[in-house]
């Protein structure tokens, strides 16, 4: 049985400039920082693809109108 989910994949990345600030929670911090450690993709590229694939994947639901909106 193969597996059909999406799947995110990381591979590195030359630095890009114009970085912003953004704040995570402790515990994804933690997880971000050991996936970066493991990888060698730095925490800000791990970031990027995550939300990247995240709005890929996204449907927001307007349930007082019983709409979808598109990301």
């Amino acid at each position: 049985m193969s597996d059909t989910k999406p799947k995110l994949l990381i591979t590195v990345e030359k630095s890009n400039s114009g970085y912003r600030p953004a704040l995570v929670d402790s515990e994804t911090h933690s997880i971000l920082k050991e996936l970066s450690a493991q990888t060698g993709v730095p925490m800000v590229k791990l970031i990027a693809k995550c939300v990247r694939f995240a709005m890929e994947y996204t449907v927001v639901v307007d349930e007082s109108n019983s709409r979808q909106l598109g990301c």
